[in-house]
């Protein structure tokens, strides 16, 4: 399986995820909305971390000139990485190096989960067994009680199948009265249906794309639902539906699109070879969405004028891998 770099960390505190699986599907009835515009800075509700790891204290920090950067790590091996020394991290914009003010760390995040199943003709032949790996994927995850998911999906218009619950037979129900036909709209899916539904929304946000990346309907381009993304604070993971080789290092036009959109909001793509790596795929994604971390800092560039700035995270220790978010929108004043 072809995997552009993924991570997988640990947390104590506990805090909302929001996930958008973005499948392709076929839809009913049109439910668009406007998109939402955030600030980077968000109010933090974290055990805060001392140099050595440590926790010192649970602090609520409140702050709009805070910019809040989620990453995940692993070992050059692809290990996950479940501590990591304050001290060794190092955070720049737009090349300038900042002063980190807190290193947060999380694990056992409690979901709110959006299934956005793009289910358009160009899939119908793998539509099976990415719904049956869908079904075990949430089974999986969601815990009753604690966690809840929503199902939507889209053709030519952009459904609520299943609103939030936390129940998954309740979603496999939906799923299963899902049907395969139509052209592929996948860019207005993730704008007009999961960054829409996500917008309004506290706590971390994560779509999660399964489609081949072809788009022949949309009226957005990449460029706009890359934007969209990085303005409202989500993360977007992406499964490719194409079938490779397990040595394959060929990827279409569409792909690289699906890889693009990841890189560029701090997610991940998966290029799997067949329904056991497309299986493992979603089992990546949901170690890391349950176990990352969170630095923050107050960006030396004060001046609120809307631009885009862009985001490096390094560490000093050699065998550390580190992946972040490339960027950032500055709110306007």
């Amino acid at each position: 399986m072809q995997i552009f770099p993924f991570f997988e960390v640990s947390r104590i505190m506990k805090l909302r995820i929001l996930i958008v699986v973005v499948f392709m599907v076929n839809a009913g009835i049109s439910a668009q909305a406007q998109i939402g515009n955030f600030a980077s800075a968000n109010s933090l509700d974290r055990t805060i971390l001392s140099d050595s790891g440590d926790t010192l204290q649970s602090d609520l920090v409140v702050n709009v000139n805070l910019v809040n950067v989620p990453f995940s790590a692993t070992d050059k091996k692809g290990h996950w990485i479940t501590t990591v020394e304050p001290a060794s991290l190092r955070v720049f914009e737009d090349d300038q190096r900042q002063t980190i003010q807190k290193v947060l760390k999380e694990t056992d995040l409690p979901l709110n989960v959006g299934i956005i199943l793009d289910n358009s003709k160009s899939i119908a032949a793998r539509f099976s067994f990415q719904q049956e790996i869908a079904r075990g994927f949430l089974a999986s995850i969601i815990k009753p009680g604690t966690d809840q998911v929503f199902l939507m999906s889209f053709n030519y218009a952009i459904s609520l199948n299943q609103d939030f619950t936390d129940n998954p037979l309740l979603i496999s129900n939906a799923l299963s009265q899902i049907r395969p036909v139509g052209f592929t709209r996948m860019n207005d899916a993730i704008i007009d249906g999961g960054i829409a539904k996500l917008a309004g929304m506290e706590g971390k946000k994560v779509l999660i794309i399964i489609s081949d990346g072809d788009d022949n309907a949309s009226s957005h381009s990449l460029r706009q639902v890359i934007k969209a993304a990085q303005k409202n604070d989500i993360m977007i993971y992406s499964v490719s539906t194409k079938a490779h080789s397990a040595d394959s290092k060929s990827f279409t036009h569409s792909e690289k699109d699906l890889s693009k959109i990841a890189q560029n909001t701090g997610g991940t793509s998966f290029f799997p070879a067949g329904p056991e790596e497309f299986a493992a795929s979603f089992r990546n994604i949901a170690e890391e969405l349950r176990s990352q971390f969170t630095l923050a800092y107050s960006p030396k560039n004060t001046l609120k004028d809307g631009t885009y700035r862009r985001i490096k995270v390094e560490s000093d220790q050699k065998e550390l891998f580190v992946k972040a978010k490339r960027g950032y929108y500055a709110p306007n004043s």
